[in-house]
């Protein structure tokens, strides 16, 4: 007599695996991703078994906001650490920002000063023909990234608090690397750029999960008051986001990296400014 053990009497062995191998590959999926966006926004080297695709590498800006939030959290905790020692809050402040850009390679702020010299050089005559005749030693990049850490120093400095600082770091952080990948979406990706040419343009739908999980680190780091800053730092992307699109006609890793600087820089102002 032929018998088949193992098998199901009701039928439904295929449509009960489907759904936990949909699981199983949608966890895989999103574990890559969050490797994706560490690599890139940090100095962490996390391996991967196969070199990703295209698709994923888009997908994988959707976790921006939450790498975001660990390196606040990690300036954050630096500040902690040496206001405990006794040291004053801006020298607290300035190993805060240090840690940050040690952390991150000092990426964005390396982007920051790129954009600042493309958009200072725009209609620039003497940048042209040059100094009488002589390169500039110090640009527009320079001044943009001096000015941009100063002002994160001493407002962060100006919080007497250090679980204040702790939730500020972690919302500023996360908020602008949220909007990141909004101006990927809705500007079209520049040639020749190793950004532009990684990233390509994110889905809508990974586009709306950044968003969301940004703004719900900042609603829980802030509370009820996350609102204010919420606002003036989307307002802040879209200038910068309509800007480059006028000047640039499209993204690069400058534009994405200024934009992080500018929207961190502003929520961390107004967070001081409303405390």
């Amino acid at each position: 007599m032929d018998t088949q053990p193992d098998s199901d009497p009701t039928g439904n062995a295929g449509t009960t695996q489907l759904p936990q191998a949909v699981g199983r590959l949608n966890a895989v999926s999103w574990v890559a991703e969050l490797i994706i966006a560490t690599k890139y926004l940090t100095r962490i080297r996390i391996p991967l078994r196969r070199t990703p695709e295209k698709a994923l590498i888009a997908r994988s800006m959707a976790w921006f906001p939450v790498i975001g939030a660990v390196i606040g959290a990690f300036g954050a905790t630096v500040e902690t650490v040496t206001g405990w020692l006794g040291m004053p809050s801006t020298i607290t402040a300035a190993l805060a920002v240090s840690a940050m850009m040690w952390l991150t390679r000092a990426l964005h702020e390396e982007e920051l000063a790129t954009l600042a010299n493309q958009y200072g050089d725009a209609g620039d005559k003497s940048r042209r023909v040059g100094w009488l005749k002589e390169d500039r030693s110090i640009r527009y990049g320079t001044f943009a990234v001096i000015l941009a850490i100063l002002l994160k120093v001493f407002a962060i400095g100006s919080i007497n608090n250090s679980e204040l600082v702790f939730i500020t770091l972690i919302a500023s952080c996360a908020w602008s690397h949220a909007v990141m990948s909004v101006a990927a979406a809705w500007l079209h990706p520049l040639p020749n750029d190793p950004v532009s040419d990684h990233f390509g343009q994110p889905p809508g739908l990974r586009v709306l999960m950044a968003v969301m999980l940004g703004g719900a680190i900042v609603f829980g780091a802030l509370g009820p008051a996350a609102g204010i800053p919420l606002g003036i730092g989307i307002l802040a992307a879209i200038c910068v986001i309509l800007l480059g699109g006028k000047l640039m006609g499209g993204y690069n890793g400058p534009l994405l990296g200024g934009l992080q600087q500018l929207v961190e820089l502003i929520v961390i102002c107004t967070i001081v400014a409303v405390q």
